[in-house]
C-alpha cells in the first residue's frame, strides 16, 4: 500500500459467536460484513484501520469457526489494524494470554495499543 492518507476509526465490533438479545439476523455475519466493508474502504482510500475497542463481545471467545472467520477478515486489511482493548476484550483491567484479543495480537493480524506502537515510530 502507498503512503497512508488518514485513519478509519471503527467502533466496537463486538464479535460474538452467539446471537445476542432479540436479534433475528445472523449477527456474526453482519459484524464480519461490516469489518469487510471497512477493509475495502481502507484499501480504496489508503487508510489506517483503528478499532476503538471491544473487538470481541466476550474476552474468552473460543468458538473456533468464529475466530477463523474473524482472522480471515482481519487479514484482508491493507495494513495491520490497530486495536484499543475494550472492557469486553479483557477480564479485569489487564489483557491476559487467555483473552481472545491476546491470541489475535500474538498472531500479528492486529496490534493492540497498550503503549508505544510501530505506527508512530
Amino acid at each position: 500500500m502507498s503512503t497512508l492518507q488518514g485513519i478509519l476509526f471503527i467502533g466496537d465490533p463486538h464479535v460474538y459467536s452467539a446471537r445476542p438479545g432479540r436479534r433475528k439476523d445472523d449477527y456474526l455475519s453482519s459484524v464480519l460484513d461490516k469489518l469487510t466493508k471497512a477493509s475495502e474502504v481502507c484499501w480504496e482510500r489508503s487508510l489506517l484501520p483503528v478499532i476503538l475497542g471491544d473487538l470481541f463481545h466476550r474476552a474468552k471467545e473460543n468458538h473456533l469457526p468464529t475466530l477463523a472467520r474473524l482472522f480471515e477478515v482481519l487479514g484482508h486489511f491493507p495494513v495491520q489494524p490497530l486495536v484499543l482493548g475494550g472492557n469486553h476484550d479483557k477480564n479485569g483491567t489487564l489483557l491476559q494470554d487467555a483473552d481472545a484479543l491476546s491470541l489475535f495480537a500474538q498472531t500479528g493480524v492486529i496490534e493492540v495499543l497498550d503503549g508505544p506502537c510501530r505506527a508512530w515510530s
